[in-house]
């Protein structure tokens, strides 16, 4: 029996499934999900707001200047690069500096996505 590219990309989607819901289920309590722009496709094609509701997402958030997100478990997730870091360590710098209340927790969470380069995507899609 032949594994087709259907079969092996099928595969891959429910590792990265299995992999972001096993994150997702560590982290206690109602959660929000930061997302950058970029990357809200490639969650959608492996994991849909269902699932991520069934393990804790209160709501989903694009990662833009001004986020005010409501709860106080915050996961951002973005891609690798230094510009991206860089705005979520902003983002959380400045609730830092709001929230500033000792008695108020807020946790915030950051995955980073590896970066796939094309020569490596393009050979997927060949295999």
């Amino acid at each position: 029996m032949d594994i087709t590219l259907d079969d092996k990309l099928s595969a891959l989607q429910q590792i990265s499934q299995q992999k972001l819901v096993k994150i997702l289920d560590t982290i206690p309590g109602t959660k929000d999900l930061i997302i950058e722009q970029q990357l809200m496709k490639i969650l959608d094609s492996f994991v849909g707001v269902t699932v991520l509701k069934r393990y804790g997402v209160d709501k989903i958030y694009k990662m833009e200047e001004g986020l005010k997100p409501s709860s106080s478990q915050r996961i951002f997730l973005v891609s690798n690069s230094l510009i991206a870091c860089k705005r979520v360590l902003d983002q959380v710098q400045s609730e830092i500096s709001l929230i500033g209340r000792p008695h108020v927790e807020v946790c915030h969470h950051l995955l980073v996505m590896p970066f796939v380069p094309p020569v490596l995507y393009l050979s997927l899609i060949h295999i």
